[in-house]
């Protein structure tokens, strides 16, 4: 049951922390760089033109990590005997690691046989 509840914190979405009901339009705001009123009125307003029931918004709220990495349906599990307590074991990175090497800027060089010779800084 751990092992779900670790795959959903390694997606890197988490509730907002400026939450006025479960956090879960804060967070999605604050995933796409947008500001979190535009997402509470776009989630109220399918709520009530296009059918979005309240059980989504509070099925999403109960599979999402919040800020300290609590999910709240596993520490309700917990609280029953059931899993862990609700934190992840391990720290998850938010954003993707990518390892990019460095770039070593390369000078031309005037020479006297017609070809440009290129150095590297270091070898100056």
């Amino acid at each position: 049951m751990d092992s779900i509840f670790n795959a959903i914190r390694k997606t890197g979405f988490r509730r907002g922390p400026n939450a006025m009901l479960g956090g879960v339009c804060a967070g999605i705001a604050r995933s796409l760089g947008i500001e979190a009123n535009l997402v509470r009125l776009i989630v109220v307003a399918l709520m009530i033109f296009a059918g979005l029931p309240l059980a989504v918004y509070v099925i999403v709220w109960l599979l999402t990590p919040a800020q300290d990495e609590s999910i709240p349906l596993q520490t309700f599990l917990a609280s029953l005997g059931v899993g862990s307590n609700g934190k992840a074991k391990t720290e998850y990175p938010t954003t993707p690691a990518t390892a990019v090497p460095p770039v070593t800027p390369t000078y031309p060089t005037a020479s006297t046989d017609g070809v440009e010779h290129v150095y590297r800084a270091e070898d100056r």
